[in-house]
């Protein structure tokens, strides 16, 4: 799917404050330009098929049982190291 949409229709949807407020947070920190941006690319995101490697399941195996110690990395750690070198 193209990162922005030419033929494209407008939906009405009802969210909660909380999790309005979490995604005004979320598109603001993440680098996305608006809100409308942000929640066209989770829908992309969520119906987009993700094929793994077993190398990356196992990866996430392992990062489950971490999760689960509480050994956790945070987002900025993982950006500041994959996607801003």
């Amino acid at each position: 799917m193209p990162e922005t949409d030419t033929d494209t229709e407008n939906v009405n949807v009802r969210i909660n404050t909380d999790l309005l407020e979490a995604i005004d947070e979320t598109w603001k920190k993440e680098g996305f330009n608006s809100r409308s941006e942000f929640i066209r690319q989770a829908c992309r995101d969520a119906v987009r098929d993700t094929q793994l490697s077993s190398s990356a399941l196992e990866s996430l195996l392992i990062s489950a049982e971490q999760a689960k110690e509480g050994d956790y990395v945070e987002r900025s750690e993982i950006k500041e190291e994959f996607l801003e070198s």
